[in-house]
């Protein structure tokens, strides 16, 4: 019976576009060194496949180098400032020694509080709850609440930002349009299918070849699969790095919620009231 020798699963459906491009470059990198006969490959087949690889990596340098994806980022860093700020003017206004501002705060607070964690949801989530917002704010009575407080002005700022995020979104959408680059789904598809087929036609080559060119391609395949574990390893520590930064931002949000309960606490006794001129922790009790 023949040896087999198998190469590993790439997984690559899990890897962001930019790490998805880098694996397959080096897989190209070690595949490429070997004349394509003996891995039972036309030399067309190595060309074609570099192709769609060199597209890969130019989409994966558009979407995250392009000046609209900076100025994206911009925009979306400007527009949460404006929700964390209006979240906690509407929260230090319900504490009012003022009655008609403690009034407006109050009646306020239920809106924003529906809208709570706004400014750390992703992008695509982000834009259409803002825009639920503002349609909530902009109503009559609420907005003369806004205005009573002072945060009309943060309405109407967050409104526009909103609107000036979703043009600089379309004109990323068109700059990459103009390179006549496709979308990364499709292109990543295409990239996975060479790849696929490639290992496949190595795995057979290893089984079918003379004992010399054998130990060859097993070399070959200790170093893809190497490639694909350093990928992986990769892709989990940049996993685990958001994870721990979700559990970190939701134990905080814990810590706050239970400060908010405690001082709700406090606002319920008669006996005591806010002491003038203190500020509220604008990340308590965050929207």
């Amino acid at each position: 019976m023949k040896p087999i020798k198998k190469i590993e699963e790439t997984r690559s459906n899990r890897l962001t576009l930019g790490l998805h491009a880098d694996m397959q470059s080096r897989l190209y990198a070690l595949i490429s060194k070997m004349p394509p006969e003996k891995i039972l490959l036309e030399a067309d087949d190595l060309i074609a496949w570099k192709k769609v690889i060199d597209i890969e990596q130019d989409l994966a340098r558009v979407v995250s180098d392009s000046e609209t994806t900076i100025r994206l980022r911009k925009k979306h860093y400007e527009r949460g400032k404006v929700i964390t700020s209006l979240f906690s003017e509407i929260r230090s206004a319900r504490l009012s020694p003022i009655k008609e501002r403690a009034e407006a705060g109050q009646r306020l607070f239920p809106i924003v509080k529906a809208y709570k964690g706004l400014q750390y949801e992703n992008i695509s989530e982000q834009t259409s709850h803002i825009d639920g917002l503002v349609v909530d704010l902009m109503k009559p009575e609420p907005f003369s609440d806004a205005s009573t407080i002072g945060v009309n002005t943060h309405i109407v700022m967050l409104e526009h930002l909103n609107q000036e995020f979703k043009t600089i979104r379309v004109e990323r959408a068109n700059t990459i349009a103009s390179d006549n680059l496709p979308n990364s789904k499709t292109i990543r598809k295409q990239a996975d299918d060479f790849t696929n087929s490639i290992l496949t036609h190595i795995e057979t080559a290893y089984i079918v070849a003379s004992d010399a060119d054998r130990n060859i391609i097993s070399t070959l395949i200790d170093n893809i699969n190497q490639a694909i574990y350093e990928t992986a390893t990769i892709y989990k520590q940049g996993a685990s790095q958001r994870k721990n930064a979700r559990d970190k931002k939701k134990e905080e949000e814990k810590k706050k919620g239970g400060k908010k309960n405690e001082k709700d606490n406090k606002d319920t006794d008669p006996d005591k009231t806010p002491k003038p001129g203190r500020e509220e922790d604008p990340g308590e009790d965050k929207a």
